[in-house]
């Protein structure tokens, strides 16, 4: 049986993009999640709005 008495340490980011700068932007995320992972956050979880104009990039070009 598992233990149910685990924690979990979850990091939660608001971050603003970078603005027309899709590489930016992800290479933010990525320093912001390592920096979360040093600090021990086992999961990191970000707004939708960070990333918000990549998906819209992503759709329109399907």
């Amino acid at each position: 049986m598992a233990n149910v008495n685990q924690s979990v340490r979850v990091a939660v980011i608001q971050a603003a993009s970078i603005i027309m700068d899709r590489d930016a932007t992800i290479d933010k995320a990525v320093s912001l999640i390592k920096k979360a992972g040093e600090k021990g956050a086992q999961i990191v979880v970000f707004q939708r709005l960070l990333f918000q104009h990549i998906l819209e990039d992503y759709l329109l070009a399907l």
